[in-house]
């Protein structure tokens, strides 16, 4: 498997998986979901002076040109054109004070900018690496969240007391979103997770994890994501207290992820499992 697959079947994969928690707002908070708490460190504590130094991301720059050969008429000396490399350093900020850093490099990304409206201002690489080891298990964390609520709520019409049909308007809500998902541009996913990645395994650690590891898991959260069967409407729901639950209990019992995917509705479920499969189909 080539490294640059991994790397941007790993990008798309936490865009994919910050627009999730988006959906979770709607619905009533699963009883029975483990959730890893993060360990936020007191802003105003300085970190400790163990922590690992700085990282330095090296990368190239710039190329020279090739030689120019004289013309044929004359006498020339051709030589092999050389390629050199010019690094750039890129010095990371401590998993601490890491949120500037990310919210900056995020704005420059194509798209990034419809991102930055729904993302969270605190403990950025935290919270989506939560995210995403509870994704691997099915699951959703009930807070600490990375993003903020997506802001409009679920379309349904009333067929009974307290028994509720969802319409079709409940899915193009999130269709701008999808658009954006899966129109982003893998170069530049692959360059924002090589980026990331050292404050994203660091952060992995702190879960009690191996850093080596983190790349596995969000391939395991990319094969839950697959793995989830869009269902067509009509889809009927129950409202026994504040938040709307499926009526059906072969949905409702499904794992917190699926529930989740299942409300973008089946055309965008799979547009994004189509994504990530072309994706996958390149290793």
């Amino acid at each position: 498997m080539k490294k640059s697959g991994v790397f941007a079947i790993a990008g798309i994969s936490i865009c994919t998986f910050f627009y999730l928690v988006y959906l979770a707002i709607d619905f009533e908070a699963p009883s029975q979901t483990t959730t890893i708490t993060l360990p936020i460190p007191d802003p105003a504590v300085a970190e400790p002076s163990s922590e690992r130094p700085e990282f330095v991301i090296s990368s190239p720059a710039a190329r020279a040109q090739p030689a120019s050969i004289a013309p044929p008429a004359e006498e020339v000396s051709m030589e092999d054109s050389v390629e050199e490399s010019v690094a750039i350093e890129i010095q990371l900020p401590r998993l601490n004070d890491s949120d500037e850093f990310v919210l900056s490099r995020l704005a420059d990304f194509n798209g990034g900018k419809l991102l930055l409206t729904f993302l969270v201002d605190d403990q950025i690489i935290r919270k989506a690496v939560t995210f995403i080891e509870n994704l691997t298990r099915g699951e959703i964390p009930q807070s600490g969240l990375p993003y903020k609520a997506i802001g409009s709520e679920i379309v349904v019409t009333e067929i009974d007391r307290d028994f509720y049909r969802m319409e079709e308007a409940s899915f193009t809500r999130f269709d701008k979103i999808v658009d954006t998902l899966i129109g982003f541009d893998e170069p530049e996913l692959i360059a924002l997770y090589r980026l990331f990645s050292p404050l994203m395994r660091r952060a992995y650690s702190e879960l009690g994890y191996s850093e080596d590891a983190f790349d596995g898991a969000v391939l395991d959260a990319i094969s839950r994501i697959v793995a989830v069967n869009a269902q067509e409407l009509p889809l009927q729901l129950v409202k026994p207290s504040v938040m709307y639950l499926y009526a059906d209990s072969r949905i409702e019992d499904l794992p917190d992820l699926d529930k989740l995917l299942i409300r973008l509705g089946p055309k965008n479920v799979l547009r994004l499992q189509s994504k990530l499969k072309s994706i996958e189909a390149q290793l």
